[in-house]
């Protein structure tokens, strides 16, 4: 649906009209870099947030970084990205970051740095997860309260099986028919 006051219009309108509607408008999709081949992981990242300039609700908007892999990974956006990356993010900028190309990255020191962080987001539509630990990747995967999980790839790897209208802010649901017929499942990709 776009960004938030597009999606809360078109809510009002269904209620106004008596139409049921499942609404999914707005993310604030992440990524947590904990291993990995940060170059790599960088252009994926630069990808995802310029595509569509940012404005699709799956658009990563923030990246948590392992405190050993953000120079490199801090150099490698600034270099794609340029003006657009935020270094220094406020709390505002990781609560509800601008609808267009925009990221910011943040250093962490652990996972309990990073699964507090991802408290403060409001959003729940999806989240990525990099790292060659899988295990350590899916254990963090399962205490994070997003609807979709992708580990080793972004945000923008549809996969049939995502569960349609997140979770938190990121969606509201019309009558109960569609709250049964789309509940939220959880599903965890582990990309090779």
């Amino acid at each position: 649906m776009g960004g938030r006051k597009i999606g809360k219009s078109i809510e009002v309108f269904c209620c106004d009209e008596d139409i049921e509607f499942l609404g999914e408008f707005e993310g604030n999709d992440w990524a947590i870099v904990l291993d990995g081949d940060v170059e790599e992981i960088g252009n994926q990242i630069s990808e995802n947030v310029l595509f569509k300039e940012g404005k699709d609700c799956d658009s990563i908007k923030g990246v948590l970084v392992k405190n050993e892999l953000y120079s490199k990974m801090k150099s490698i956006l600034k270099k794609k990205m340029g003006n657009i990356l935020n270094k220094n993010p406020s709390k505002k900028d990781i609560i509800n970051p601008e609808f267009r190309s925009s990221l910011w990255i943040k250093k962490i020191d652990t996972l309990e740095e990073a699964i507090e962080l991802t408290k403060l987001n409001e959003h729940g539509l999806s989240i990525s997860i990099f790292d060659r630990n899988n295990k350590r990747a899916l254990d963090l995967a399962k205490r994070l309260n997003f609807a979709r999980t992708i580990i080793n790839s972004d945000t923008l790897d549809i996969n049939p099986l995502i569960p349609w209208g997140g979770i938190k802010k990121t969606s509201y649901g019309g009558a109960e028919y569609w709250v049964n017929k789309f509940v939220n499942k959880r599903l965890i990709e582990i990309k090779k």
